[in-house]
């Protein structure tokens, strides 16, 4: 497995441990009558973005993660081109060899 499926994975593997969690936790409060907050969560209103981990708050800054993302962003649409020019070169192969 390459770098990136093994980062997917873990990334997956995280948010399925933090919806557990979550889910647990709701029972948690039923049962208790409590109201605690989730243990993972992400606000993602444009006017206050915002993290909630094991029930702190954590408030982002747009343009902060705005400017994190962007290349990365960049970059992967670079690399779909990329995939897409590669696979249309086969597609071409394989038409010339056993379509035609």
């Amino acid at each position: 497995m390459g770098k990136i499926s093994r980062a997917l994975l873990v990334l997956v593997l995280i948010i399925f441990v933090g919806l557990g969690l979550n889910a647990s936790n709701q029972g948690i409060n039923q049962l208790t009558m409590e109201n605690r907050e989730s243990v993972i969560g992400l606000n993602l209103e444009p006017e206050t973005p915002g993290m909630l981990i094991m029930g702190e708050k954590y408030d982002l800054q747009r343009d902060k993660i705005i400017s994190c993302v962007s290349p990365w962003w960049q970059k992967g649409k670079d690399i779909f081109v990329r995939c897409q020019e590669h696979f249309s070169k086969i597609w071409r192969i394989f038409k010339a060899v056993f379509l035609s």
